[in-house]
């Protein structure tokens, strides 16, 4: 399982960021402190995600493409 700590800071960058996960083979969750919801989700993501930082959780071998495209929402 591979992690990643993002902050995504306006609407347009929880729609990227989900369309981007969409992309992901494996499971991919947003957990915030005891909350967990699909990062594949829309609504999802934009229930917990705004401003705040947001470790994102891949179930299964993340693809490097993936991850790379993700980075500009690291923490």
């Amino acid at each position: 399982m591979n992690k990643l700590r993002v902050r995504l800071n306006q609407v347009s960058d929880i729609v990227s960021f989900v369309a981007i996960a969409n992309k992901c083979e494996c499971d991919v969750d947003a957990r915030c402190g005891s909350i967990v919801v699909d990062a594949k989700s829309l609504m999802g993501v934009m229930s917990m995600a705004l401003c705040k930082e947001v470790d994102i959780l891949f179930h299964g071998d993340a693809c490097e493409e993936i991850l790379q495209k993700m980075t500009p929402y690291a923490a």
